[in-house]
């Protein structure tokens, strides 16, 4: 068995965790984006996204953490 890549995760500086049209330039098909919202050096959110190749937009994927 070997590993798979599945996901590719960032952080957006003061900024909100919404995928922008340079990471949807740069997107990879079938791989999940995990953005990290991180204002004044903390954390502030994180969003999971995916590519709908057909419509050609991020669509916001339910992400579930767990300690």
């Amino acid at each position: 068995m070997g590993s798979s890549i599945i996901g590719i995760y960032h952080s957006h500086p003061n900024h909100p965790a919404i995928a922008s049209e340079t990471d949807k330039l740069y997107a990879w098909p079938e791989m999940v984006y995990m953005i990290y919202s991180i204002y004044d050096n903390k954390y502030k959110d994180l969003i999971s996204w995916e590519i709908n190749e057909k419509e050609d937009i991020f669509q916001e994927i339910r992400t579930d953490i767990y300690e």
